[in-house]
Formats: structure tokens, sequence, C-alpha cells
């Protein structure tokens, strides 16, 4: 195990747990996590990669199984070591990963008992902070620059919450609706959705979308029960441990 992460094996190559966001900027996150890939290699024996491709960085990514057959990612996301990237291509495995989270999320297993990686409402701006996470919230318009089409979640861009699908990803077909139809990224206008990526401040906070399944259609009524409904940071717990 590396200390980002990544799986080590033989030959010095790293195995990237595709489409998982880890959560080892927290200790106690960090070694529950650790704890669990080291008892399934200890149990199972080598990893076996399934669908490899390498990323910018040289590694190695794609579906990671144990040698009995057990699927990495869905096994930490279940027990809410990890939060779904999005960046799986297959639709099967994306239903899979993403029902794994949403499970954890809704038993507070893991990391969904700590405030810090609750889902962040798109009207709360203050309460998204920099780094990844998942934000969800009503589009309130689309507009276009450059390429980019911006979906906006506020009545000022300048300081609201912003996500920016890049041109690549436009003509591409986004998950379906309930009623199985498909939709372009012009049809969100006014649709409850949640984004997961990485945030950073450009204005107010923004999201870039590189992948299509990093966006995910809610019903309109529909609210995510462990969602961070504070801006003040005094919320945060100071010791992340006490939490998990």
């Amino acid at each position: 195990m590396m200390p980002d992460g990544t799986l080590a094996v033989p030959k010095g190559e790293e195995i990237v747990l595709a489409g998982l966001d880890v959560a080892l900027g927290l200790a106690p996150a960090s070694k529950a996590y650790l704890r669990e890939l080291r008892a399934l290699q200890r149990e199972h024996g080598p990893w076996r990669l399934v669908g490899a491709q390498r990323d910018r960085h040289g590694r190695l990514a794609g579906r990671v199984e144990t040698k009995a057959g057990d699927w990495v990612q869905e096994r930490m996301l279940r027990l809410g070591l990890a939060r779904f990237a999005g960046g799986v291509p297959d639709k099967d495995q994306r239903t899979a990963l993403l029902m794994a989270e949403q499970a954890a999320r809704a038993e507070r297993r893991g990391i969904w008992r700590n405030p810090r990686y609750f889902v962040r409402p798109a009207g709360d701006p203050d309460s998204i902070y920099n780094g990844f996470q998942i934000v969800e919230g009503h589009v309130r318009d689309i507009g276009r620059s450059d390429g980019t089409v911006f979906l906006n979640f506020g009545e000022d861009w300048r300081v609201d919450f912003t996500a920016g699908v890049t041109a690549r990803l436009q003509p591409d077909a986004l998950p379906k609706t309930a009623e199985g139809v498909s939709l372009s990224i012009y049809d969100l206008d006014g649709r409850m959705v949640r984004l997961r990526g990485v945030v950073r401040r450009y204005n107010g906070p923004f999201m870039e979308i590189v992948s299509a399944d990093q966006i995910e259609l809610l019903p309109n009524a529909e609210a995510d029960p462990v969602t961070f409904r504070s801006a003040n940071p005094s919320d945060l717990p100071h010791d992340p441990g006490s939490t998990l």
C-alpha cells in the first residue's frame, strides 16, 4: 500500500482503485481503509486488475478484485471508507458503486458520520469547501462561454456555486431519467442534480465536470438526508477521529 492509497504490486507497478475518492487525508478513515485492504489481501491473496488502463501519471487504473473475486471498490464504498468519484465507463459497475455509496451514506457508516464528507447544498456556497465534494441542488440556469457549458446554481455566478462541463462531454448522453429519457446537458436547466468532483475557487466555488458519471439526476423533490446545512466552519469537528 502506497501513502496515496494506491496498491503496490510486483515489478514496481502501482494500481489505482478506479472510481474512488479515498479519504486518506484524515487519519482514522485512512487507518480503517488500510486495515480493510490488508485484511483482504491476507485473506484472499494477490490483487487482480480488470479492465486496466494507464492514468495520466502512468499508473494502472481499473476494477480491482481479490483472488476470490471480491470487488475492492464496491466493498470500500459499502463500508463508508471512500466516495464514488466518477470516471467508470461501465454502466452496471457505475450503478453498483453508486448504490454501495448510497447505502453507506444512509446508514452513516465510516466517513458518513463526519460532517466533512456530508453532501453540500448547492444553494449554500459558503459550505462548499475546496477539495473533493458532493454537491446537490437545482440548476438555476445554463450558460456557455469559450467551449464550456456552465451550470449555475445561484443568482450571481461570481459568488455562487457553478459547475463547468467540458466541451468534450457536451454531446454525450447523460444518465437517463426515471422514465428512461436521455437528456442533453441543456436539459438540466431547472432539474435537481447531484454532482461530484474537485472544487476550487473560480469566483465562487467551482467544480469541473470531465466525466458524465459525475452527474446524477435526482427527482426534483429529493434531497439527501445526510447533507451539510451550515456555513459555520465551527460545525466541523476539530478532531476527525472522534467521528469515525
